[in-house]
């Protein structure tokens, strides 16, 4: 008998019922599943031993019925499985749904896993696009005119990616020496402003910071930057660059559509000012690590900022 033959097994208990030798097949079968309990193609000819033999003793349809499960949980999508569906419709036997058994179904890891690269994705979009960024570009230039600086903002290395400190001490993300520059002086933050990347400038420890508009001058304290604006920060200018943003819409101190910071209260009103006088260009060997006198050279990277 040809074993993968499914056919050849219902054949066979039908021959061998008349033979009287059926009893002699369901020894066989239950001696080889001692040894080879998980071989479905012994189930499914014991299966059928015991149908042939249910016609006789109704009693035997119970171990028919175990028997063709043990055929269906073992071929799941086989022929042996096939026909044991087929046998138990024929022979009117309710079969027992076998449980479920997610490693019977590994697509479903795949699936389950492109979701979560899914939702990692967007969740990373999401966080990306809600977090401020540094946009846009400087100039910076000394008091003779020379460039000092020429660089965009997000390619600055920063101490703290939040903020881009600048002033005259050499623990700045940019260091000027000298010029009128206060130890801190102003601080460049970036904000969220209508779903936009966008900068804001702040004096620092009652400096003072300018913003140059053609022939006018004002003071700020805080200020959202526009393209082509033009900053005093002591005795260097600062230009900002970004023409996604637009220049400064006119007619207004801050331009329309601005952030109005509000205004703080100068402390000089509050305290006697301490004198700090305007400081004179402080010699190399003052100026710690990084700084130097000016006019500067070209900007050189440090691992204090850059320093002119």
């Amino acid at each position: 008998m040809d074993l993968n033959n499914v056919e050849a097994y219902y054949y066979r208990a039908l021959s061998a019922n008349k033979d009287g030798t059926l009893q002699k097949d369901i020894s066989f079968y239950t001696l080889r599943l001692n040894t080879n309990k998980d071989d479905y193609r012994i189930h499914f000819g014991l299966a059928c031993s015991y149908l042939i033999l249910s016609e006789t003793f109704e009693g035997k349809k119970e171990d028919a019925r175990k028997e063709l499960n043990n055929v269906i949980a073992l071929d799941k999508n086989g022929p042996f499985r096939n026909k044991a569906v087929e046998l138990a419709e024929q022979y009117k036997i309710k079969l027992t749904t076998p449980p479920f058994n997610i490693m019977d179904h590994k697509w479903i890891f795949a699936v389950i896993g492109g979701i979560v690269l899914l939702l990692i994705i967007i969740l990373a979009t999401i966080i990306r696009k809600s977090v401020a960024t540094f946009s846009g570009s400087i100039i910076i230039t000394n008091p003779q005119g020379q460039i000092m600086l020429n660089n965009k903002l997000d390619s600055l290395p920063k101490k703290d990616k939040k903020r881009l400190t600048i002033g005259s001490g050499n623990f700045n993300d940019i260091i000027l020496a000298g010029g009128n520059v206060e130890n801190v002086h102003a601080e460049l933050i970036p904000i969220k402003f209508n779903k936009k990347d966008r900068i804001r400038i702040i004096p620092l420890q009652m400096s003072k910071i300018s913003r140059e508009t053609g022939d006018k001058t004002e003071q700020v304290y805080e200020d959202l930057l526009w393209d082509n604006d033009t900053y005093k920060i002591g005795d260097y200018k600062l230009n900002y660059s970004n023409p996604l943003i637009g220049p400064r819409p006119s007619g207004s101190i801050m331009g329309a559509g601005d952030i109005a910071f509000p205004t703080p209260v100068p402390k000089s009103n509050i305290l006697p000012s301490p004198s700090v006088a305007t400081t004179s260009p402080v010699p190399p060997s003052q100026t710690g690590s990084g700084g130097t006198t000016l006019p500067s050279p070209p900007p050189s990277s440090s691992e204090d900022g850059f320093s002119f």
